[in-house]
């Protein structure tokens, strides 16, 4: 299932861009609807639409299921554009943490189609992007050690241990699952935000993926985020945000800043 924000007002006729949100929670939790406190404010503007995509959890399905549900969404979207006044080839992709981590794999994958899934009614359709936002998703889980800080108890386990089925050739389906694996020349444009603090995706991950997008020739944006933990707020990185999403959506002008940003 998904969730389609579309403007009460548009500026005019002309089909808008369409920003796609999948939510977090390590693959296991979390709910589309956390959309509805993020979209409505980007989509009140008349400059976008938005959608806010479901994907199964670990505990119905193992990988690869969550990523095939997540472009079968982008598919969906592009097939039906016409009918909701999308614009089919101005798609972005975004997502926090775990949907980070998909969001990377929409854009990263988009023209390997190494992941693509058979879900759906338009399985030929493309899922690809013009850009993504990843915040804090993790890029290469083979290197990543989820430290568990923020679950107690019988939660205090690495999501990668439901993530993959057990008795598999984990490091394999690890690098399937990685977004630093599908890094081309040809892919879309990157604004990743990550705290140098973050308890469960260390900020090495963000690293790693600047360097690797910019050694491929793909324009890459990292944003510091000076102390922040596994989620901040700051508007400055709203309006770097804005500026990203208007330079590769909406064709607009405006610097994207990198400098870092610290914590409040």
């Amino acid at each position: 299932m998904l969730d389609l924000y579309l403007p009460e007002k548009r500026k005019d006729d002309k089909p808008l861009p369409l920003v796609i949100f999948i939510h977090g929670g390590a693959w296991r939790a979390g709910d589309k609807s956390e959309g509805a406190k993020l979209l409505p404010g980007l989509v009140a503007g008349g400059d976008y639409a938005a959608a806010s995509v479901a994907y199964r959890f670990t505990d119905q399905q193992p990988w690869p299921a969550q990523i095939h549900d997540c472009k079968a969404a982008v598919r969906y979207l592009r097939a039906h554009a016409k009918e909701h006044g999308l614009d089919p080839d101005r798609f972005a992709a975004t997502g926090v943490s775990a949907g980070g981590h998909l969001a990377l794999l929409i854009g990263l994958d988009g023209d390997t189609r190494t992941l693509e899934g058979d879900l759906g009614h338009e399985p030929t359709v493309s899922s690809k992007v013009s850009c993504v936002a990843n915040w804090f998703g993790p890029v290469q889980l083979e290197t990543m050690t989820w430290q568990g800080k923020m679950f107690k108890g019988a939660d205090a386990i690495d999501p990668q241990d439901q993530l993959f089925p057990p008795g598999k050739d984990r490091l394999t389906l690890q690098r399937q699952a990685s977004p630093a694996t599908y890094i081309t020349a040809g892919d879309p444009p990157v604004f990743t935000a990550h705290g140098t603090k973050d308890p469960l995706v260390p900020f090495a991950q963000a690293e790693l993926l600047d360097e690797r997008l910019k050694k491929a020739g793909v324009s890459s944006y990292l944003e510091k985020i000076e102390g922040g933990g596994h989620g901040f707020a700051s508007e400055e990185l709203n309006k770097r945000l804005a500026a990203f999403l208007g330079r590769f959506l909406r064709g607009a002008t405006e610097e994207i800043p990198v400098t870092p940003i610290p914590v409040k």
